[in-house]
């Protein structure tokens, strides 16, 4: 999908109208996803009224919503932090800002999918048992822990992996390392906050019946999962896995310092 997505960003340079990139990107990214019969439209907003802050959603009709305020804000907030990007740069930038947000809520409708289906994987299980549906105890873990709820993770780690992969590809590395410090500190953060165990574990530690903590580990156990796998669905890492993660996110965060010296002399 990545090389799809970077055709249509190709053309996009020529023709500069967003709204199509990202519709053309919604019809295509939900084939690739195998969801288009589980969501409708995208519609594009200036803003959520009950929130300025809030980026994108899916409404009770399946259709994807983006608000250009919520984008905007953080599109901010991230040019204060990289004041020495030259203007092709900060075009890319806002053009990523909207396909990855996009992109995670799309991975929510795949998620709403998968949550259907009959397997027994750990991410399948993951999301089921997380449902926010289930009832009124998931729905007030959800807003209480919205950054560390196992969907809202998954999600973002999942879009912000290919939009990383986009900017690499397209040679937009000054936006790709921003993103990548983002991605790795995002992924080990929480194992600081939560201790080794992780913050699925944690959220479901909290929140899970008996039954629903046997029918977990038990998915964990039957799972072969490497390093990468247990970070993104935020499961047990050793003292030895957190440290190497966490240096890994420092070479990141000194090449970012070393780029922006670099630019700012």
């Amino acid at each position: 999908m990545e090389e799809i997505i970077i055709k249509l960003i190709n053309e996009y340079n020529e023709n500069n109208n967003l709204e199509a990139l990202l519709q053309k990107i919604y019809k295509i990214a939900k084939q690739e996803l195998g969801i288009k019969d589980y969501t409708k439209q995208l519609k594009i907003l200036k803003e959520r009224k009950d929130n300025e802050k809030t980026r994108g959603c899916l409404d009770k009709d399946g259709n994807v919503i983006i608000y250009k305020k919520g984008i905007k804000l953080d599109i901010d907030e991230i040019l204060e932090e990289l004041p020495y990007l030259n203007e092709d740069e900060k075009n890319m930038l806002i053009v990523v800002e909207y396909i990855k947000t996009l992109l995670h809520e799309l991975e929510h409708v795949r998620q709403n999918k998968l949550k259907k289906e009959n397997n027994n994987d750990i991410e399948t299980t993951i999301l089921k048992l997380s449902n926010t549906n289930k009832n009124d105890l998931s729905k007030i873990a959800y807003k209480c822990l919205y950054e560390t709820h196992p969907q809202e993770r998954l999600a973002e780690y999942q879009a912000k992996k290919t939009v990383i992969k986009i900017l690499e590809d397209l040679g937009y590395d000054n936006i790709a390392l921003k993103l990548k410090s983002e991605y790795i500190y995002e992924k080990f953060i929480h194992y600081y906050n939560y201790g080794l165990i992780g913050p699925t574990n944690n959220h479901f530690k909290l929140f899970l019946k008996e039954k629903e903590k046997e029918q977990f580990n038990k998915s964990k156990k039957e799972s072969n999962l490497n390093l990468e796998d247990r970070l993104k669905y935020g499961l047990e890492i050793t003292e030895e896995e957190y440290v190497s993660t966490v240096m890994e996110y420092k070479e990141v965060t000194d090449e970012l310092k070393e780029r922006k010296n670099k630019r700012t002399k």
